[in-house]
């Protein structure tokens, strides 16, 4: 087979594009791990330091977003917060 096209060989460098959608996050005794659906693909657990696609990288997990690197540029990615669910009344007699 004939060698890439050097066009070919620039574009293979670039960060694929990705839709990273966040649903949760959780901390345990082996450190945080994020829930990530990936161009709406099915949830994935993943860590700090895991490769999300080509050139896009997990670089921190904090207690409300993600934090990742794409081309060298940092952006953070933001969990949605659920509603306030109404006042429930007290159950303890009185």
């Amino acid at each position: 087979s004939a060698p890439p096209a050097p066009a070919g060989l620039w574009f293979a460098n670039l960060p694929a594009q990705v839709d990273i959608s966040l649903s949760g996050l959780l901390a345990g005794s082996a450190g945080a791990v994020a829930i990530v659906s990936l161009n709406g693909g099915a949830p994935q657990a993943v860590r700090v330091g895991e490769q999300l696609a080509q050139g896009v990288q997990l670089v921190a997990i904090e207690a409300d977003a993600l934090v990742i690197e794409r081309a060298g540029e940092r952006s953070r990615i933001g969990i949605a917060r659920l509603p306030e669910g109404p006042a429930l009344p007290r159950l303890i007699r009185p």
